[in-house]
């Protein structure tokens, strides 16, 4: 009784395989991963919709003689059998033909002919072709344990991960395709005056504005002599975050057994890179290194620049007040003087003209009253906490909303000049009667002192 068979190409021959024996007829991957204990026939494994596939070459089982055609035009036929499913490369795939099995003859292998125990002659009118006997080559002595071992694995998963491969400061990262937005050449970045080596401005996004970093000095990078070129927008953490890099080298498919630990490079200890890609051509000091989109988000730095109001929107979830490089974020201000803030100490900045309520107490520095989030909060003039008289009017002023020990405040001061990312060299040192301490820092190499607000002496007074 005639039956359908799916006819291949191999080694020069046509051969039929019963259409009831094939799970389906697949491209020519672009690679395969090694197999643990592979047979000597395995080409490896190739991901079949998340699951790995072991494909085997047949020429090697069959012992058929002559090299592959190049692999544009190969194929993998997935095989069904009762050891369960393994891929054999083919060269072509000819079509379909109803043969009759029961036409077939007995023959001896001659040169160069597959073996007669796993493939027979069919004569199909005035054609010969070779029948493939599926059951019989999954028997053959290492194949039928291929299928078994993997099914015992629980189907080991390999499925592709995509992502966007980028260069910064010399080095080459990785970054999942799922958090990328878009790349275009580096903009004109919205002006904020609140610009530093690391945060550089804001770009606008649909509507409305999203931070820009400079990722080389965010993950504290040796300096390049270029500057980044291309803006990577991303959505990390809920939030939406420009990332200026060297150089956007495209989307990549990875399958995920190429993915392998961080070998401990010392490039950041910031921590947000901890496993490199695999790729076929690279060695290990090439490897792109994997940044993780969540430990990346978790970044004081990021998680302070995530919601933007007037160029600058700040978050004081963080557990701590580290930046990229073990450094911490200050907020530079004027008020009577040149200081600094703590930068994950401020909760949101807000402009000079926000409206408040004017409830002022003079002699105690404070403003009015402000509303924000449905709670007003009492306004302090921070010029006038800090010397005895009111701070320089004018459209720098901004309003930054402290989280102090004793409750939220807001403090005008007379303008932002940046922010600094520096390595603490040690614990502030409190002034007796002042409202500033001292914090020592390591500032390009050489030691320096900060004049840091010192927010529990703020608290104290506030509260007096």
């Amino acid at each position: 009784m005639s039956a359908t068979h799916a006819v291949v190409g191999l080694a020069g021959h046509d051969l039929a395989i019963p259409l009831a024996a094939i799970a389906e007829v697949l491209a020519w991957p672009s690679g395969f991963s090694a197999a643990p204990d592979p047979v000597a026939a395995s080409l490896g494994l190739m991901d079949l919709r998340g699951e790995a596939l072991e494909v085997l070459e047949p020429r090697r089982l069959l012992g058929l003689e002559g090299a592959p055609p190049p692999a544009a035009g190969r194929r993998v036929a997935v095989l069904r059998g009762r050891a369960g499913r393994l891929g054999i490369a083919v060269d072509a795939l000819r079509g379909t033909r109803r043969l009759d099995p029961a036409r077939l003859q007995a023959r001896r292998a001659g040169p160069g002919a597959p073996p007669p125990r796993v493939v027979g002659l069919l004569r199909d009118g005035d054609r010969l072709t070779h029948l493939l006997d599926v059951e019989a080559l999954l028997d053959l002595p290492g194949v039928a344990a291929i299928a078994e071992a993997r099914r015992e694995a629980g189907a080991a998963r390999v499925a592709d991960r995509r992502f966007v491969l980028l260069r910064a400061g010399g080095f080459r990262f990785a970054l999942d395709a799922a958090a990328a937005l878009r790349h275009e050449p580096a903009p004109a970045l919205r002006p904020t005056g609140f610009r530093s080596e690391v945060y550089i401005g804001a770009v606008d996004h649909r509507g409305g504005a999203a931070p820009v970093v400079d990722l080389a000095r965010l993950l504290d990078l040796p300096p390049h002599i270029h500057a980044p070129e291309r803006l990577l927008l991303v959505r990390l953490g809920g939030a939406t975050v420009g990332l200026m890099v060297h150089e956007v080298l495209g989307l990549r498919a990875v399958p995920a057994d190429r993915i392998a630990p961080f070998p401990g490079h010392a490039v950041s200890p910031t921590g947000v890179a901890d496993a490199i890609l695999r790729l076929p051509g690279d060695g290990e000091q090439d490897a792109p290194l994997l940044l993780d989109a969540g430990r990346l988000a978790a970044l004081p730095l990021l998680r302070s620049l995530a919601r933007l109001h007037d160029g600058l929107a700040l978050d004081a979830g963080a557990a701590n007040d580290r930046a990229g490089g073990g450094r911490a974020s200050f907020l530079a201000v004027e008020a009577g003087g040149a200081l600094h803030v703590p930068l994950l100490a401020l909760s949101q900045v807000l402009p000079a003209d926000t409206p408040f309520a004017g409830t002022a107490l003079p002699r105690t520095g404070m403003l009015g009253q402000v509303a924000l989030r449905e709670a007003w909060l009492p306004l302090y003039d921070l010029t006038w906490l800090l010397t005895g008289r009111l701070g320089e009017a004018g459209p720098d002023q901004r309003l930054l909303v402290a989280d102090l020990p004793g409750g939220r405040v807001a403090l005008r001061v007379e303008r932002l000049t940046g922010i600094e990312h520096l390595a603490p060299d040690g614990p502030p040192r409190p002034a007796a009667g002042s409202l500033l301490a001292g914090q020592p820092v390591r500032r390009g190499g050489t030691s320096a002192m900060l004049d840091l607000l010192d927010l529990p002496a703020l608290a104290g007074r506030l509260a007096a």
